[in-house]
């Protein structure tokens, strides 16, 4: 067992520990404990990394690392967010913040999302310094705040008020994207995400368990109403964006596909069926896919147009739900940015 190993799991055990709820608003604690912590174990192993609060409580970390070859000017950027979607111990059959260890798993609120890739990033680091195994090109680690409500407190602001600390960055790593599926015993499929859903902000109530945005069996949120002086927006047509008729019909289908193969993509366009239809209400979506799952639909990412007068239907939570909880201001999901 290497030195990351036997110590990503402390990392992370104590990042957890350090509640870092994000509410959407200034109510919740703060990234700067969590913040000063990573500071702390890349000062430790020599490095210099600096503190940046967009607000009072809301503080990101960054610290660049000199690459061996002078030549190399191509700086990588990996970063990670510290803050976490609120957590209700209610609803857990371990505290989400107490990070316990039991059934071969660490327990708690960030453990997925994503202060374990905060913790790997950080060991895998200090054990470079330790080692003295500095990486060619220039590396820059950036610990974010504010992830969860959009990124204005965090990423947003350091580049708008920051942008030299990513000066040389070609390329980056982040969040998620490390997924793969077997087709086949000589086929693999890489599945590489390049668009995001957009967000508009409402106040809406939400009974149920808290959660990250998916829409949860069980939460139902309120009918939002329109923005005092605003008119409500018609409705726009929804159904699948054109990319991933591409991506179905291209990528995903074929005579031999393993049948657990098949049964992964099956499940994912029922999901992205149900997702859908939570966001609009009742939608008719027609087509089929050539996976036989007749009416799919798309993830949030890939639907075109957006939700009628009405809002989201049930079951469409947002990341900052507090169950009980009137006006809370949540994510509404709009057509992408741009295409997937």
């Amino acid at each position: 067992m290497t030195a990351p190993d036997r110590e990503v799991v402390d990392l992370c055990r104590e990042l957890i520990r350090i509640d870092t709820s994000n509410y959407g608003d200034d109510t919740g604690p703060g990234e700067r404990k969590a913040a000063e912590y990573v500071a702390e174990q890349l000062t430790e192993v020599g490095l210099e990394p600096a503190m940046y609060e967009a607000a009072p409580g809301r503080a990101s970390v960054v610290v660049r690392l000199e690459g061996s070859d002078p030549a190399r000017t191509d700086a990588l950027l990996i970063h990670g967010h510290l803050d976490v979607v609120p957590a209700d111990a209610a609803d857990w059959t371990h505290d989400p913040f107490s990070a316990e260890l039991a059934d071969g798993c660490i327990w708690g609120r960030g453990a997925v999302d994503m202060k374990d890739m905060d913790a790997m990033v950080l060991s895998v680091i200090r054990d470079r310094m330790q080692s003295g195994r500095v990486p060619a090109r220039p590396i820059v680690l950036a610990f974010l705040a504010d992830e969860e409500a959009g990124g204005i407190l965090g990423a947003h602001w350091l580049v708008d008020h920051h942008p030299e600390l990513f000066e040389g960055c070609t390329e980056a790593i982040g969040e998620v994207g490390g997924f793969s599926l077997s087709v086949r015993d000589d086929l693999r499929l890489y599945l590489i995400e390049t668009a995001q859903k957009g967000i508009e902000w409402m106040r809406v109530t939400a009974t149920g368990p808290a959660g990250p945005p998916i829409a949860a069996p069980g939460t139902r949120c309120s009918t939002p109403s329109s923005t005092p002086g605003r008119p409500r927006s018609p409705p726009r047509p929804v159904g699948w964006a054109p990319f991933y008729n591409r991506f179905y019909y291209q990528s995903t289908y074929t005579a031999e596909m393993a049948p657990e193969a098949a049964a992964f993509f099956n499940f994912k366009v029922k999901r992205f069926r149900y997702m859908l239809e939570a966001l609009t209400e009742t939608v008719p979506v027609r087509g089929r896919g050539r996976l036989g799952a007749a009416g799919g639909a798309g993830h949030p990412a890939g639907v075109r147009g957006r939700a009628g007068p009405g809002g989201p239907g049930p079951g469409a939570a947002g990341p900052c739900l507090r169950p009980g909880a009137a006006g809370e201001r949540a994510p509404h999901r709009r057509r992408p940015l741009f295409a997937l």
